[in-house]
């Protein structure tokens, strides 16, 4: 029971925090920041997210090896762990990402920026309606 509370606190926190981002932080930084802060704290704040959601994908990944998995079960075998590995890997992909657009100069190339910052907010979306399959499907099956 608890198990299951953890891994949908885990599913609930990652679909908030990168809705959040852009509908909560980034509004909030760009009316109080000067233009040379908020690209400061825009760029360390993607990786920062980025950093967070590993975090957290390797907890549920954690949590559900150690204490769901039965014992002699496969860490793929199961839909759940399979869908939260490839999240976590696209995760990683993203955080190199955001760590490339952080060193990309806009002005100067701007063709390149916007492909490597919409694929990062593909990335993004994918991930979160993946925590949002998974969160759907335990509360399904309460």
């Amino acid at each position: 029971m608890f198990v299951d509370i953890a891994l949908q606190f885990i599913l609930a926190t990652v679909i908030g925090s990168i809705w959040a981002a852009p509908f909560v932080v980034t509004p909030a930084a760009r009316k109080t920041l000067d233009k040379e802060a908020l690209k400061f704290f825009l760029r360390s704040f993607f990786f920062r997210l980025n950093l967070f959601l590993i975090v957290f994908l390797g907890l549920y990944l954690g949590i559900f090896y150690f204490l769901k998995l039965g014992t002699y079960e496969l860490f793929f075998s199961n839909s759940e762990t399979l869908l939260a590995s490839i999240m976590i890997v696209t995760i990683f992909l993203n955080l190199f990402i955001s760590l490339l657009l952080s060193s990309i100069d806009q002005l100067k190339n701007k063709v390149l920026f916007n492909i490597f910052h919409l694929l990062s907010v593909v990335i993004l979306i994918g991930n979160s309606f993946a925590a949002t399959y998974l969160l759907a499907q335990k509360f399904l099956l309460i």
